[in-house]
């Protein structure tokens, strides 16, 4: 909205939101990841080739720590349909996808050379496994070599693969209700447009 006052008060939502404030006790992605997305925002209208640059350089890191990020490209999009002139905009669009691919292909190359898959996640893994068999979380996480394949994985350790996913799931639904409180202190302030 440009306005100081809102700015302020999303800043204080997000500095008394449960969930932010227990996320950022957190060594992990996550708040890295908000920094760069707000940046992205921040830069989300690009008024020459320098800014559309900055603009695919911020976003490529945030893609770097979540693959998610590249949901972000949604709104790049949007805000150049509706800039005027659209031509120009869809110009500098072209620079903001260059610099993104710039800064993503180190990652992408070093997957595909690491583990054979340019898009590698761990969240393949993440789902059927404690990494009890693996050596525990922390030494897959450090390890270049890649966990085993999941369906492989998943036929071998039927029992661990069940306690594994109840166990997430229990977890789950014990966390949900508070960080849903959290996020519920937030509909006011989207109905009002805020």
């Amino acid at each position: 909205t440009g306005s100081r006052s809102v700015a302020l008060l999303a800043g204080l939502v997000a500095v008394v939101h449960p969930v932010l404030v227990t996320w950022s006790l957190r060594i992990e992605t996550e708040i890295a990841t908000l920094l760069l997305v707000t940046a992205v925002f921040v830069l989300l209208r690009p008024r020459g080739w320098r800014s559309a640059a900055a603009l695919g350089v911020v976003t490529g890191l945030a893609w770097w720590m979540k693959y998610q990020s590249s949901l972000l490209w949604g709104a790049i999009l949007l805000q150049a349909i509706l800039q005027k002139p659209v031509k120009r905009s869809l110009r500098l669009v072209g620079a903001t996808a260059l610099a993104f691919a710039v800064t993503i292909a180190p990652w992408l190359l070093r997957n595909l050379v690491v583990f054979g898959d340019p898009l590698y996640t761990d969240l393949r893994t993440d789902v059927i496994s404690s990494y009890r068999d693996l050596g525990g979380l922390q030494h897959v996480w450090a390890s270049v070599t890649p966990p085993p394949r999941p369906i492989p994985f998943l036929l071998s350790h039927v029992s661990e693969v069940a306690h594994h996913v109840y166990s997430s799931l229990h977890g789950y639904a014990l966390h949900l209700p508070g960080e849903l409180s959290g996020t519920l202190l937030l509909i006011p302030f989207v109905v009002l447009g805020l």
